[in-house]
C-alpha cells in the first residue's frame, strides 16, 4: 500500500512518515539472520502481495527446520513468473454492495473497449442492434449470454465492469478454444471474450484488471503449486525412468531434433 501511495503522489508530504513506517515494518518482518532473503523478496515488484508473504512464511519454516531447503528455489520462480514478476497495475477500489458474488477483475470505465482495434458493433451479427460503439454493444452481449446460462458473474455498474469468472474459466468455456464452429455458445459470448482479449493490451489480464484480493491469491496459489511440485519431485522414485531412459544421450540426439521428433523418440524409448 506504501508502494502505491508513493507512486501515486510522489509530492505528498507524508511520504516520509510513511517510508519510515515502511523500514520499521520491514525490521519487524525480517530477522537480521535473514537479510539476504529481504533483499531477494524485495526485488520483487509485488512485495506486497502474497509472495512476500508466503515466500517469508517459507523461510521461517525452513530455518525451524519443519521443510525442506526450498526458500531459493521458490525466490528463483518468483522472480521469473510472468504474473509474480510483474508489477500490480489492477484494481484496488472499492465493491459495490449490489454485487452478489467474489469479484476477480473490474474493469472500471468500459469505454476502454470503444478504444480498441476492432469495432464489434459494426459486425454483420449486430447490425440489427443499432449500437454506435462497443461499449454499447456490450450490456446486450452480456444479456444474451446470460440467458443462455453463460457468464452469470459478468454485472455492469455506473460503467464499470464486474467480473467473477477467472480468465481461465472464461477461457475453458466461452473461448473458441472450447467450443467448436457452430456451437451453442459461438456468438455472443465469444464476442464478449474477444473484447476481453484485445482490451487487456500488453500487460495480460491479471496485471490490467484483477482485483488486490484476487491477484494475492493468484500469487499465492501460483507459489503454492510450485513448493508441492518441488516437493513431489524430491520424493519422486526415479528408478523406473532411468531403468528406461538412463543410457540415452539425449543431449547429443535432441540437438538434431525438432519438438515432434523428440517427443516421438520418448514415446518409442518407452514403448
Amino acid at each position: 500500500l506504501i508502494d502505491l501511495y508513493e507512486e501515486s503522489q510522489p509530492s505528498s508530504e507524508r511520504l516520509n512518515a510513511f517510508r519510515e513506517l515502511r523500514t520499521q515494518l520491514e525490521k519487524a518482518l525480517y530477522l537480521p539472520e535473514m537479510e539476504a532473503l529481504k533483499k531477494q523478496i524485495l526485488q520483487i515488484p509485488n512485495k506486497g502481495s502474497g509472495a512476500a508473504r508466503f515466500l517469508l512464511r517459507t523461510a521461517m519454516n525452513e530455518m525451524a527446520g519443519k521443510t525442506s531447503e526450498s526458500t531459493a528455489d521458490l525466490i528463483r520462480f518468483a522472480l521469473q513468473d510472468t504474473v509474480i514478476s510483474a508489477p500490480f497495475r489492477g484494481y484496488a477500489g472499492a465493491i459495490p454492495e449490489a454485487i452478489d458474488f467474489p469479484v476477480k477483475y473490474v474493469i472500471e470505465d468500459i469505454s476502454v473497449f470503444d478504444k480498441i482495434q476492432t469495432n464489434y458493433w459494426e459486425l454483420p451479427a449486430y447490425e440489427s442492434w443499432n449500437e454506435g460503439s462497443n461499449s454499447a454493444l456490450l450490456p446486450g452481449l452480456l444479456r444474451e449470454s446470460q440467458s443462455k446460462g453463460m457468464l452469470s458473474k459478468c454485472r455492469i455498474i455506473e460503467n464499470s465492469l464486474y467480473i467473477g469468472h477467472s480468465y481461465e474459466e472464461m477461457f475453458y468455456s466461452i473461448s473458441p478454444y472450447s467450443n467448436q464452429v457452430g456451437g451453442p455458445y459461438e456468438l455472443y459470448p465469444f464476442t464478449f471474450f474477444s473484447m476481453l482479449q484485445e482490451v487487456q493490451g500488453d500487460l495480460g489480464f491479471e496485471q490490467a484488471f484483477a482485483t488486490r484480493n484476487f491477484f494475492n491469491t493468484l500469487v499465492s496459489d501460483r507459489l503454492s503449486l510450485m513448493e508441492n511440485t518441488m516437493l513431489l519431485t524430491e520424493s519422486f522414485d526415479y528408478t523406473p525412468c532411468d531403468a528406461i531412459y538412463g543410457d540415452i544421450n539425449y543431449d547429443e540426439q535432441f540437438a538434431a531434433m525438432s519438438i515432434n521428433e523428440r517427443i516421438e523418440k520418448c514415446m518409442n524409448t518407452y514403448r
